[in-house]
Parts: C-alpha cells; sequence; structure tokens
C-alpha cells in the first residue's frame, strides 16, 4: 500500500491506494466524473512539480491536484 494526498490549497487529505496505482485509480476514488473529465495532474513529489498524466504510476508520499476540463 501506498499513501497519496489530495491538494486543494494548502490543505491535504491522505488517501491510501495499492502499490502500483496510477493518477487513474486516485480520481477514481475521489469521482467517476474525475476521470472522464481529466485534463491533467500536478503532482508533487520531494519537492519538485511535475504535471502528469492520468496512467502515471504513483508513488509513497506523492500530492496531487487533479485539473479537469470544462
Amino acid at each position: 500500500m501506498i499513501v497519496a494526498y489530495t491538494r486543494e490549497g494548502k490543505k491535504t487529505s491522505p488517501m491510501a491506494l495499492p502499490k502500483d496505482a496510477s493518477v487513474r485509480d486516485f480520481a477514481t476514488r475521489i469521482h467517476k466524473d474525475f476521470v472522464k473529465h481529466f485534463r491533467f495532474a500536478q503532482l508533487l513529489r520531494n519537492g519538485r512539480k511535475m504535471q502528469v498524466g492520468i496512467n502515471y504510476r504513483l508513488k509513497d508520499g506523492d500530492i496531487l491536484e487533479i485539473h479537469l476540463s470544462k
């Protein structure tokens, strides 16, 4: 298991996921429409900010902010 975090502003909330989870798995857990309207995700890992796609594999401690189209 890994723990990834949702981010809204400065607030984060933990989410437990299987070890090989992707951004898609993360978004589905929040709401199925997040996958349907997914545009990209901003990921913070080790102080580095990256823009990633829906199939990107997550690691323990990642912080994600999901961006949707319309």
